[in-house]
């Protein structure tokens, strides 16, 4: 008996044992990636599909060339003239005023920060050159002022005030001084801004 225990034993530690498959699982895998491929390329027709329609409405919308200059045909109906009111002199705003505008944005200004907020005379003198201004620079003073001053150098006063004009929307309480004799930082131009606190 013990010989035929012996061959039991051997005979069932002969035989191997099953490993668990791993198809089944790599197949649920393909089968998702091939899902999520043919849904991203439907999504990708899709959005080709309204993209193309969006371009469609736009275009539309669009005026032609053809359309233009069909409409620069038709003929305007004439505008008559009303009579011209002669202007009294005493009312009438002389040119001058423009001419000091003109010769203010031609005029060397420098724009200090004196103790304004940090940006103040960069933002000052952007303005100033979008507004026509054409010599306008920035710097910063050595020591803190109080409120926005013009400064003017001779002959400058006129300018100071067209200047003045443009800048009050901004600056409300801005005033206008002749430079100080002995000051460096109110005359380094021939009209100096200086924004104080």
């Amino acid at each position: 008996m013990s010989a035929e225990k012996k061959i039991e034993t051997h005979e069932t530690k002969k035989m191997p044992t099953k490993k668990a498959s791993r198809g089944p699982l790599f197949g649920t895998l393909l089968l998702v990636t091939m899902l999520i491929a043919v849904i991203a390329v439907l999504a990708s027709f899709v959005w080709g599909g309204y993209q193309g329609f969006r371009l469609n409405k736009e275009r539309e919308t669009l005026v032609s060339i053809s359309t233009l200059s069909s409409q620069a045909d038709v003929p305007k109906e004439e505008v008559t003239p009303k009579e011209a009111v002669p202007l009294d002199t005493e009312t009438a705003v002389p040119n001058r005023e423009t001419e000091v505008l003109v010769k203010a944005k031609t005029t060397d200004i420098k724009v200090l920060n004196g103790g304004a907020a940090k940006g103040s005379a960069t933002t000052t003198t952007d303005f100033l050159k979008k507004e026509g201004f054409t010599k306008v620079t920035v710097s910063n003073t050595l020591g803190n002022y109080t409120g926005t001053i013009i400064y003017f150098g001779e002959a400058f006063e006129k300018e100071a005030e067209a200047t003045k004009d443009i800048l009050v929307k901004s600056f409300p309480k801005i005033e206008i001084k002749a430079a100080v004799k002995g000051n460096a930082e109110t005359s380094q131009g021939a009209l100096t801004i200086i924004l104080g606190k």
